[in-house]
């Protein structure tokens, strides 16, 4: 019992066996003391609400760990293994989590403006109405993961595997995703407007209502891509591939909406 109540104390999952519970209450400790702690076995450590701007957490163990609504702006988690935390409404502005693991962590309504994210791995993880704005996602393993709603206005997702992810009514305004596979992707009523989506994949996503206004799709492919109600005004079609004239009579386009030359523009209904 006395084992138990010094967990809850000290800030420490009950799951973890006595000795695993020490270390980690030392660790959250020296943490919250100094704000750094790099390499450091945090393992459901309870964050909630920490202010920890620019602390030093590079390769840390914080699976598991409670980090809800705690603040990170300018923190370093390079490689730090981020399975399954409860990020919810953490702020990280800033942050580096480069080739970070995430792996089922929850981020919804989290704000990563402006964060270093390439190549982490975050496989089916809850990105929900998080704010991704200017954030770096290069390479970033984002497979089946919840991103309704993110506003990533500006961001860098080139290269991103993003199959299956559903990204109805992203935000993703002048965001890169040149070579992206986007396979699968829902991304109803989505945002892309300006976006730059040269080369990339969009076999079989659903972009209805999305508003793909002068997004450049140069050598994307759009094989069986639901393109219904999508705006594709001043769009650049003219090297998509696997484009089809049944694909554009469910769209609208227009004069400007640049296209292979087999094919013709239809008509906007307002």
């Amino acid at each position: 019992m006395r084992t138990v109540l010094t967990a809850v104390l000290l800030g420490v999952s009950l799951a973890l066996p006595p000795a695993h519970a020490d270390e980690v209450a030392n660790a959250r400790a020296r943490l919250l003391a100094d704000g750094h702690c790099p390499g450091c076995k945090l393992q459901g450590a309870d964050l909630n609400r920490v202010t920890l701007e620019n602390a030093r957490l590079k390769g840390a163990v914080l699976k598991d760990a409670d980090m809800k609504q705690a603040v990170l702006i300018g923190a370093d988690l390079e490689r730090a293994d981020l399975r399954r935390a409860d990020l919810e409404k953490a702020v990280l502005d800033g942050a580096r989590l480069v080739s970070a693991t995430l792996i089922r962590a929850d981020l919804e309504k989290a704000s990563l403006r402006d964060a270093d994210l390439s190549g982490v791995s975050a496989y089916d993880a809850d990105f929900d109405e998080t704010d991704l704005s200017g954030a770096d996602l290069r390479g970033a393993d984002l497979r089946r993961s919840y991103m309704k709603r993110i506003r990533a206005s500006g961001a860098d997702l080139r290269n991103a595997d993003l199959r299956e992810a559903n990204m109805e009514r992203a935000v993703l305004f002048r965001a890169r995703l040149d070579r992206a596979n986007l396979s699968l992707v829902v991304l109803d009523r989505g945002d892309l407007h300006e976006a730059s989506l040269v080369g990339t994949n969009l076999a079989r996503a659903k972009l209805t209502r999305a508003d793909l206004r002068a997004a450049n799709l140069s050598g994307a492919d759009l094989e069986r891509a639901d393109l219904r109600l999508a705006d594709l005004r001043g769009a650049d079609l003219r090297t998509a591939r696997e484009l089809t004239q049944q694909q554009l009579d469910v769209a609208c386009s227009d004069a400007t909406t640049r296209l292979p030359e087999r094919l013709r523009a239809r008509e906007c209904e307002h």
